[in-house]
């Protein structure tokens, strides 16, 4: 048989074993707090996202601690209710401005916004674009003399604490025959939430973003549908590892080209999430507090 330890035991107090174990245990404790990761965001680091009614076309201003990013300008038709909505919402100055491609639903007053406002930078893309709108943006930029930038994909910048990444096009925008590929993807982050803004995206450039990326760096919180819900975009793969919880579409009343088409909207009906559209809702504001998201209207 083994032999027992032989050695004497020492028995404390009981009351001085409780005041160890508490002393212990605070430091733990102690610890642990110092140590543990911020579950929440600072309260009062809100983020607005207007998702502008300008018919049909697309126009959205980002709105956070004093500074402003303006994705696409819409149509020409549209550019008194966007110059006055963005003298309502407070505007004085632009960080970053972003025209997503050159077509005119999404760039038209992009020329009246450079001239009207102090801007930060322009993200432009299309410079081999000819059209008599694209020359007068580039009029109105060599006047302002505004910083442009054409940045590629993996393109990271900020906004105070919000993260702005460029997601596509992922080749060189003259390297697809549809300029709508031309189309910045940019996912807007803020604290927790997530925004995906795709412009004029065709199934093209998502299956590219498809391959690309992965699920965690696709899914978003909120989608603003690509190309007004055209079924030549937004394709059920995309969606599916998109995964939003919101979707916002931005058409007009009525419009000619039957926008949101019905298989798009099946393909969000079924994965469910909410939908907000222009046409039946006018302007859509989201409020982001890094932990949450919150439609105003």
């Amino acid at each position: 048989m083994p032999k027992r330890n032989s050695k004497r035991k020492i028995t404390l107090p009981a009351a001085l074993v409780l005041c160890v174990v508490a002393v212990v245990f605070y430091l733990i404790q102690d610890q642990e707090t110092e140590t543990a990761p911020v579950s929440s965001y600072p309260e009062g680091c809100t983020m607005e996202v207007h998702f502008i009614d300008v018919g049909q076309g697309m126009a959205t201003l980002i709105q956070h601690e004093g500074e402003n990013l303006l994705i696409d300008t819409g149509d020409r038709s549209a550019k008194d209710e966007l110059m006055a909505y963005l003298e309502e919402a407070g505007v004085t100055d632009f960080t970053y401005i972003i025209g997503s491609h050159p077509h005119e639903d999404h760039v038209a007053n992009l020329d009246d916004v450079i001239l009207a406002y102090d801007v930060g930078t322009v993200f432009l893309t299309g410079s081999d674009y000819d059209s008599a709108l694209w020359e007068d943006i580039q009029t109105a930029i060599e006047t302002s003399g505004v910083v442009t930038e054409d940045p590629p994909a993996g393109y990271i910048c900020t906004m105070e604490d919000v993260l702005l990444e460029f997601m596509a096009p992922l080749q060189e925008d003259t390297e697809y025959s549809d300029v709508n590929d031309w189309s910045y993807v940019v996912k807007v982050t803020h604290g927790e939430d997530t925004f995906l803004f795709p412009g004029d995206a065709t199934v093209y450039s998502e299956n590219e973003m498809l391959a690309w990326y992965t699920r965690d760096e696709l899914n978003v919180d909120v989608l603003d549908v690509s190309h007004h819900g055209s079924y030549l975009s937004n394709s059920p793969q995309f969606l599916e590892k998109v995964s939003a919880n919101i979707y916002t579409i931005s058409c007009g009343e009525d419009n000619q080209y039957g926008h949101p088409h019905s298989d798009t909207l099946n393909r969000i009906a079924a994965l469910g999430g909410e939908v907000y559209r222009t046409d039946e809702s006018g302007t859509i504001v989201m409020e982001s507090s890094g932990n949450s998201i919150t439609v105003k209207n």
